[in-house]
């Protein structure tokens, strides 16, 4: 089982999305997270303006 950066509960898979405004992978140092299906879903929700990310 693989543990979800976000709510911190076990899943069978997770995923990290890093696409966003102003992201740079290259040149700045950044902590990966991972998340859930439900996280991340919440989580491209609030990054569209669709819902509060909490």
């Amino acid at each position: 089982m693989l543990k979800c950066d976000f709510c911190e509960e076990e899943s069978e898979s997770v995923v990290r999305v890093a696409i966003d405004e102003n992201y740079d992978r290259l040149t700045e140092r950044h902590v990966k997270k991972y998340a859930c299906q439900e996280c991340s879903a919440k989580k491209e929700a609030a990054r569209k303006g669709q819902c509060d990310p909490k």
